[in-house]
């Protein structure tokens, strides 16, 4: 017996030192490749050259196939450019995780869209919201009409870690059609000249369309004229989320870039406006906070486009006189005031913490008050209180009033 034993694990051993000769590839098509007790699906084993020429897209979808197939897992992306010339569908993106080797790690989008995100499991609200991710990759459009990633209906979505989105369109393109968005996870996000980071709704089915909940800590921003940061379209709404923006942009006075675009089109409800409550810090340079126009949108449950319940707002960790600030070009500024237009050529409103020397401007946050903003400024500053000159047209607009310390 003692003989029999000895026998089968010496078979055992021999057996394992074989396997171990067959090559990483076929370990990897099988699944059996572990990291930290997880399969790992190496997209480099399922056929991805990451040549940056080839186009890896069925190579990626076979391995994100396998995943599926597995019942969730990581499909890795080891260091090279892979060319997407069609789209990736995830549509397990609560179970499988996309991840890279970081900025060595590339996705070069040559289609109209990169990634496409869905879940169809069903959500577990006991089991907690986020398993899936996208994470440690560098991420460009080839032609900036592309969309890198797109999510529709995520009740739950993957988190988003350490990645860096160049030269798209938009960089997330965030859709509810028959659900919600909550719980967004985004941390460590270089946003580089695209012209909207995160796109917020198209034309979704409900009047209003509700993001909230979500914590963006460390959006890094690096902005063309008219570029933006959060595009909020067809009744899209944030509520109750964190948001940290620091970065540069380009100062054309003529086209600004702004951390907030509201855009109301022709057809669609007018995004939201007062559960747009958040946190905010911003810092950088030449920038709007918010722009809104409105193009015919409908209106919608909370009326005209509008950002509430900001609250105090300054530059993070900068002092007046610095280069660091929020809209004006020359300093730290808080939020003062808020008021809407009479039809009189001028309006004194309460400033808080307002001084004799303290530097006060205007910001539009309605359709009215961006079409009138030409020609209206603050005129006088005195104590807790500025006058703004401003046209007819801008009877019933909407603006903030920003001052310095």
């Amino acid at each position: 017996m003692i003989k029999h034993q000895r026998l089968t694990a010496r078979l055992f051993a021999s057996a394992l030192f074989l396997l171990s000769l067959q090559p990483t590839s076929t370990l990897a098509q099988q699944g059996e490749l572990l990291d930290q007790g997880g399969a790992v699906f190496n997209v480099k084993a399922y056929g991805a050259t990451a040549n940056g020429t080839a186009d890896d897209t069925a190579a990626i979808q076979t391995a994100i196939d396998a995943a599926t197939k597995a019942h969730g897992g990581i499909v890795y992306f080891p260091a090279g450019s892979y060319t997407l010339n069609g789209t990736l569908h995830n549509t397990r993106a609560d179970m499988i995780s996309l991840v890279g080797a970081g900025m060595a790690s590339r996705l070069i989008i040559r289609s109209k869209l990169g990634i496409s995100l869905a879940t169809t499991g069903p959500v577990v609200f006991d089991s907690g919201y986020h398993s899936g991710r996208i994470q440690s990759l560098y991420i460009h459009c080839a032609e900036q009409t592309s969309i890198a990633v797109q999510m529709t209906d995520m009740v739950s979505p993957p988190s988003l870690s350490d990645l860096t989105i160049s030269r798209c369109d938009q960089g997330f393109d965030i859709i509810n059609k028959t659900s919600w968005t909550e719980r967004l996870i985004a941390n460590n996000i270089t946003d580089f000249n695209n012209n909207h980071l995160f796109h917020y709704d198209q034309n979704p089915t409900p009047k209003t369309s509700s993001y909230g909940y979500g914590t963006y800590q460390g959006i890094f921003v690096n902005k063309g004229p008219g570029q933006d940061v959060f595009y909020l379209t067809g009744g899209a709404y944030l509520y109750h989320s964190s948001i940290v923006v620091k970065g540069n942009v380009d100062g054309d006075p003529k086209n600004v870039a702004a951390i907030f675009r509201i855009q109301g089109a022709p057809g669609q409800p007018c995004p939201a406006a007062a559960f747009n409550l958040m946190d905010i810090a911003v810092e950088g340079g030449s920038y709007s906070v918010v722009k809104a126009s409105n193009s015919g949108c409908t209106g919608g449950s909370a009326g005209n486009p509008l950002v509430t319940g900001i609250g105090f707002i300054s530059a993070a960790g900068s002092t007046p006189g610095e280069n660091d600030f929020i809209s004006d070009p020359q300093n730290a500024s808080y939020l003062a005031a808020t008021f809407t237009a009479t039809n009189a050529p001028s309006d004194s409103v309460k400033a808080n913490n307002a001084t004799p020397s303290s530097r006060c401007y205007v910001q539009p946050t309605n359709a009215i008050a961006a079409n009138a903003i030409v020609g209206t400024y603050v005129s006088g500053t005195n104590w807790q209180s500025v006058t703004i000159t401003h046209p007819p047209t801008a009877n019933k607009g909407q603006y903030q009033i920003w001052c310095t310390p």
